[in-house]
């Protein structure tokens, strides 16, 4: 009650512009951000600590990421993270999608913070090989109902926060020393989700979806975004055209011609898998192109 109580004051300060805070708060922000890194080290056998523990921290965070300048968001970041890395096994499924959920955050809003993006290329390798594991593990226990539908909510939100690398423009960690293995796991797990899971249509598509996002960011086997700061030529992709597209052309044609449990007729099925077959195969039509748009216009001009 009490973190959850410090969280709260925290969030009434969500509204008060950077020029607002002074050398006092952020003071304030240090000493409340040891006090809670300490209850959760020494608290974090008990759910109830983990879970107001990062209620304050995600306040915390949302406060100092208006300070550019100050290096305290830097700390208590790698604190935090590495203190539920190494309890990663006591979390439940809801606090694992929770803990994705901020991290998609981190990198929404600290994806041009040099030091940040190196503890996330750090990060991903692990967490998304203990993340994948406990999918396994929990898939093959999973006795009911209620269990099957947590796991297939934590593969929508790790699928979720994938999508997102993308989509705030930091290719270029998946194609680091550290990452470029797991972009081989990666890419065999959401070729697997896309054919075999056709129990929740949705799943597919977003597996799909992210198949097509690294196919548009990494498509030529180099970072194609040129938003993305840390993109580094001399980072590249070597198999992409045997593992990425060539698998993804192969996908695209058992879901819409040759899988016998495929049901083209069924409406949940064609707008969910159908229509995001069609966007994945255009992203590989298109690949390494500026602007796909531009191209199309002009493709149907000549068509008429």
């Amino acid at each position: 009650h009490s973190l959850v109580a410090i969280g709260t004051l925290l969030k009434g300060f969500e509204s008060l512009s950077s020029n607002e805070f002074d050398g006092e708060f952020l003071k304030i922000f240090e000493q409340i951000s040891q006090v809670v890194l300490i209850t959760l080290e020494n608290f974090i056998q008990f759910n109830i600590v983990r879970e107001s523990s990062q209620f304050c921290i995600v306040r915390l965070f949302i406060l100092l990421i208006k300070l550019p300048s100050s290096s305290a968001i830097e700390s208590i970041l790698e604190k935090f993270i590495s203190l539920v890395m190494i309890n990663f096994d006591l979390l439940k499924m809801e606090e694992i999608n929770n803990f994705i959920h901020f991290l998609s955050q981190i990198n929404h809003y600290c994806n041009n913070i040099q030091n940040i993006n190196l503890m996330l290329n750090s990060l991903l390798s692990p967490l998304s090989t203990k993340i994948l594991d406990r999918i396994e593990s929990t898939s093959k226990t999973a006795q009911d109902d209620f269990t099957r539908r947590e796991v297939i909510d934590l593969q929508k939100s790790f699928i979720s926060f994938l999508l997102g690398i993308s989509n705030d423009h930091l290719n270029s960690i998946w194609l680091t020393q550290e990452n470029k293995e797991l972009l081989v796991t990666i890419i065999n797990t959401m070729l697997n989700y896309s054919i075999n899971s056709l129990h929740d249509p949705q799943l597919m598509k977003i597996a799909l979806g992210e198949l097509g996002s690294l196919i548009d960011g990494l498509g030529t086997g180099r970072v194609i975004d040129t938003q993305d700061i840390f993109r580094n030529d001399s980072f590249v992709f070597e198999n992409v055209q045997d593992i990425l597209i060539n698998n993804s052309i192969l996908v695209c044609i058992d879901l819409s011609f040759k899988n016998d449990k495929v049901d083209i007729k069924d409406a949940q099925f064609r707008n969910n898998v159908l229509l995001e077959v069609c966007r994945l195969l255009r992203s590989i039509a298109f690949i390494g192109c500026q602007s796909p748009e531009a191209i199309s216009q002009r493709l149907q001009n000549k068509l008429k």
